[in-house]
């Protein structure tokens, strides 16, 4: 039944519509009703009394990287080679990679790190504080680095410490751990320059986002993958400290934090700025030689051996120790001149890092307040 209500509402400035006339029209509305206007009805009735639909979430899939790595055994200290990439265009760089690895050599004597025969179009951009070098070169369109580090290697063992750091790189593009007796046929053994042997590996998986694999970083990040074998031999993590104590001097403010830092301050002076971080590593894993080494690097300077290290450093007094002061500045041919001046001291299980590296004039202007900064330091 068709139920009309009782009084019609008035149209503005419109004739009511004779009786007849209405009658007639809600007839035949009545029955278009009948001849199918009921069956809309119930559909938008069901329409109403459904579930909101369902937001369907879909996983875009991730683009398959390559990662070119080798690992050097070598007395008392492992040495890691690691960049990561594009697949396919990272593969047309990988008979570069092993000609640039059989090229590496380590001197007998003296602690300064490998040197190497760089391919065509390949670039060193320097050390960091948790690389030896990074070398730069382009795979098709994008920008891949070459990271070198090292960690102290003391097993007795080099096939499980192997394994162990193989199966780390593995987990970072999200492949599975290999077993022992995989790891022949998944590596690749070439002779280096003096004749240590360096074991390659050529992994395709995807690589996580968040891995700092991404940027050819040795990668502590383990990944998914895991170990099948022991862990390899890192330098063991050191007790909380207490907050350090110092004099901040006039006209340093804040900066943005560095990675493993515990203080980072800047200054700046228009275009000119320096940079003071403060950092402890284990001082198992970081001899003094070393590191100087790898702050000469950073201003583009060749390393020295040991028997010259004491002619680039003097004592300076930090945190009730003392600590080896150097000061180093790019070449003079360099377009923007860059001064580094940096403390080590070791306390302990720790080894301190106090460094101020920016631009040469404001760092020069700086040097007396980055000295007393050392001086106030308390850890």
């Amino acid at each position: 039944m068709l139920l009309v209500p009782p009084t019609l509402p008035r149209l503005t400035k419109q004739p009511l519509m004779p009786v007849k006339s209405f009658s007639r029209r809600v007839f035949r509305f009545g029955r278009t009703l009948t001849m199918g206007g009921w069956a809309w009805i119930v559909a938008l009735s069901l329409v109403g009394c459904q579930k909101p639909a369902e937001i369907r979430q879909y996983e875009v899939p991730k683009p398959p990287h390559r990662m070119l790595g080798a690992m050097v055994l070598r007395g008392q200290e492992a040495w890691f080679f690691k960049v990561t990439g594009p697949r396919e265009e990272l593969a047309q760089q990988s008979d570069k990679f092993q000609k640039f690895m059989q090229s590496v050599r380590f001197a007998e004597t003296g602690g300064g790190g490998p040197t190497w025969d760089l391919p065509d179009g390949w670039k060193e951009t320097g050390a960091s504080e948790t690389r030896f070098q990074t070398i730069k070169f382009k795979a098709g369109d994008e920008e891949c680095e070459l990271a070198v580090s090292k960690l102290p290697f003391q097993s007795s063992k080099a096939d499980d410490y192997l394994l162990a750091n193989l199966n780390r790189w593995r987990g970072q593009i999200e492949l599975s751990p290999l077993l022992s007796e995989e790891l022949p046929r998944e590596t690749k053994k070439v002779t280096l320059a003096e004749g240590t042997v360096a074991t390659l590996v050529d992994l395709v998986g995807t690589l996580e986002p968040k891995s700092p694999a991404g940027k050819g970083d040795m990668g502590m990040g383990m990944g998914r993958g895991m170990f099948a074998g022991p862990r390899p031999e890192l330098p063991p993590d050191s007790p909380p400290s207490a907050p350090l104590k110092f004099q901040l001097p006039e006209g340093w403010s804040e900066g943005e934090p560095a990675r493993f830092s515990k203080l980072t301050f800047e200054v700046r002076d228009g275009k000119e700025q320096v940079k003071i971080t403060v950092t402890d590593l284990p001082a198992q894993s970081n001899p003094l030689l070393d590191n100087i080494n790898r702050w000469r690097g950073m201003m583009q300077l060749p390393p020295v051996a040991e028997a010259e290290l004491a002619k680039q450093l003097r004592s300076i007094q930090v945190g009730g120790v003392s600590g080896s002061y150097v000061e180093l500045s790019t070449p003079a041919e360099s377009q923007k001149p860059q001064t580094l001046l940096g403390v080590v001291a070791y306390r302990g299980d720790q080894a301190w890092f106090v460094k101020l590296q920016g631009d040469t004039p404001l760092a020069s202007r700086e040097k007396s307040r980055f000295e007393e900064f050392v001086q106030s330091l308390q850890f």
